[in-house]
């Protein structure tokens, strides 16, 4: 007989009974986690070993490629696609009995057919749907339009037919551009004047396009934006309550790199009224039920605009895979006593004989929740090294003092709101850095984003540029 699952409790029941062997595969062990919280026999593939990897590995077992070599790096690219292709990883898995089931952040062809060829179960929907379809900001206005779902005001056509002076007449002195495939904030581009607009059209995002490539191009919406996780089961459609995205922090990303560059996230503080919430598990039901019909399943993240003055929510772009919200969304839910959406996205996968009662787990899903993260990059838009390292784990931050606390990764190792934890990458004493390169998240409790202008609030900002000066990230001499 299968098991409903209501709660949180019930999901943990039914990851008793999954008996495939469940592994994580990225860049950090820290990105892959979540999954630990619902089946102890979690493990996680590497390719970096950092600060926090033996903290980790107390609890979750974690194979690095390169364990032992904190700073001297293997050659290789960056990504999933690498650690799966390493002989190390492919003589790993091919130990583990029965063969296990793999989670990713981002599926690629090259994952998918290695993954066809050792046997291992992917947890992840097929490549196909992304950037050149769901994941592309043209199409996906598209699927807008059959979903009878209110887009920005504005339109799609190609660079080479845009004219600043129709453009001005059409949507007023201010406008957003964004490109079809860039996400990130990478692709988005602000427009305030003639030479805002030049600005793109000579830019090296846009000069990369070997034809000229179709755009989205909207009004501007003065207001915050928030986003949700949802995913498709075979019950129905899961999703989660709105969250604050952090976008175009000074004190985390040096905005000399673009616009709309994302940041972090702020639950604690994401309170909505009900009508914008309405608006929000409408949107996802009709996406997701959208999706479904075009043989979707699992976790999509939904990017929206509110407009401030009419609360009237939109949506700007969609992403069909995990999300830069995880690990961290899937440890607070735990933390807040609810179902984890990332347990059901993987028994999509899994098949796994079981029912769920939507209605309830979404009323879990969608209550108020704990936490924030802050995700640090190197501020100098050049080559670096950090002349100093931190330990990894919690601090406390009360009196206008910094005191560490304790070794942890999790939100489970939080006490209170004076604490916060340093995790994710943390580099090693004179790492090389890359201009732009993510450092590290902080991870608290508490509410971090200012409401009157969505930037860091005072406790935010405090403890992001005391992180930031700790490091002593030092310029590479030329």
């Amino acid at each position: 007989m299968s098991i409903i699952v209501k709660n949180l409790s019930d999901l943990n029941e039914v990851f008793r009974q999954v008996e495939r062997p469940l592994v994580g595969v990225g860049v950090n062990a820290f990105n892959r986690l979540g999954l630990e919280d619902l089946t102890s026999g979690y493990r996680v593939v590497c390719l970096r070993y950092n600060l926090e990897t033996p903290v980790i590995d107390k609890d979750v077992k974690v194979y690095c490629l390169e364990r032992g070599r904190p700073i001297k790096h293997l050659k290789c690219h960056r990504n999933s696609t690498a650690v799966l292709l390493n002989k190390r990883t492919q003589k790993y898995l091919k130990k583990i009995l029965p063969k296990p089931a793999l989670l990713f952040y981002k599926p690629t062809y090259k994952i998918e057919r290695a993954c066809k060829e050792g046997g291992w179960l992917m947890l992840a929907n097929p490549p196909k749907y992304g950037k050149k379809t769901i994941e592309n900001k043209v199409i996906f206005r598209g699927i807008l339009k059959q979903c009878g779902i209110d887009q920005i005001p504005g339109e799609t056509n190609n660079v080479a037919n845009l004219n600043f002076e129709d453009l001005d007449k059409k949507y007023g002195s201010r406008f957003v551009i964004q490109l079809p495939d860039r996400g990130g904030g990478k692709g988005t581009f602000f427009i305030n004047s003639r030479a805002d607009f030049e600005n793109f059209i000579n830019h090296h995002r846009v000069l990369e396009y070997t034809t000229s490539p179709e755009v989205v191009i909207t009004k501007f919406i003065v207001g915050p934006s928030p986003s949700l996780t949802a995913c498709v089961t075979r019950e129905g459609i899961l999703s989660t309550n709105l969250q604050y995205q952090l976008l175009d922090i000074p004190e985390l990303w040096n905005l000399e790199k673009g616009s709309g560059l994302f940041s972090g996230h702020d639950w604690a503080q994401a309170r909505f009224s009900d009508k914008v919430n309405q608006q929000a598990n409408q949107i996802a039901q009709k996406i997701g039920e959208h999706f479904a019909m075009l043989g979707y399943k699992g976790i999509f993240g939904l990017d929206m605009l509110l407009d401030k003055e009419t609360e009237k929510l939109y949506v700007v772009e969609c992403n069909p895979r995990l999300l830069g919200s995880f690990p961290c969304l899937p440890m607070i839910q735990v933390v807040n006593g609810e179902p984890s959406i990332l347990g059901f996205h993987a028994l999509e996968f899994l098949k796994h004989n079981y029912r769920i009662d939507v209605n309830q787990v979404n009323e879990q899903m969608q209550r108020q929740k704990p936490g924030s993260q802050m995700i640090c990059h190197n501020l100098l838009y050049r080559w670096a090294h950090n002349e100093r390292e931190l330990a990894v784990g919690v601090y406390r931050f009360f009196g206008g003092k910094f005191i560490y606390q304790r070794p942890g990764y999790h939100y489970k190792h939080l006490q209170n709101n004076d604490e916060f934890l340093i995790v994710d990458g943390v580099p090693v004493k004179n790492s090389k850095l890359t201009p732009n390169q993510r450092l590290l998240r902080i991870l608290s409790l508490r509410g971090v984003i200012d409401l009157k202008n969505y930037k860091l609030n005072q406790w935010g900002h405090d403890v992001a540029t005391w992180v930031y000066n700790q490091l002593a990230i030092t310029p590479n001499k030329e």
